[in-house]
């Protein structure tokens, strides 16, 4: 099995390892992404692990369902 990531995928995932910054919110603005899910059983030790720490801020709600984090973006 292989996969092929384009160069707008690694962008994104580039600028995601930031998130909530307004670098990667503007980026997913730019994808008309709203919605962000974290899962927490599956960021430890990567650089999505520190979205769990940030809280609700201006453009993005934060929700906790079961074990996970939602993010709606404004």
């Amino acid at each position: 099995m292989s996969s092929y990531n384009t160069s707008d995928r690694e962008e994104l995932r580039d600028a995601l390892r930031s998130f909530p910054s307004p670098a990667s919110l503007a980026q997913l603005h730019r994808y008309g992404i709203r919605s962000v899910v974290v899962l927490r059983d599956r960021v430890a030790g990567t650089p999505f692990e520190a979205a769990l720490d940030v809280r609700t801020q201006p453009g993005i709600t934060r929700r906790e369902i079961g074990p996970d984090v939602l993010w709606s973006i404004e």
